[in-house]
């Protein structure tokens, strides 16, 4: 991997960090292999923790619990209305 491969990789690590902040994700390499982490931090609707060596597939399994999170908000905020 070079350097630019390295950016981009670490571009997109921050990017899904801020697209999902209720998880602490990180890339690690093990064995010679790249595979993606996500923990969530907390108590929360969505997977505990999701690793795969596919970081768009990543972002598809976080999207349901995103979702979730937005729609709980949603209601919350209609509720003190």
């Amino acid at each position: 991997m070079n350097g630019e491969d390295l950016t981009a990789v670490n571009d997109d690590v921050g990017g899904l960090q801020a697209e999902f902040p209720a998880y602490l994700i990180r890339q690690e390499f093990v064995r010679g292999r790249t595979r993606y982490v996500a923990q969530r931090q907390g108590d929360g609707l969505g997977p505990h923790t999701v690793i795969t060596p596919d970081i768009d597939e990543l972002r598809r399994a976080l999207l349901p619990a995103r979702a979730a999170r937005l729609a709980a908000a949603a209601a919350i905020e209609l509720q003190a209305e």
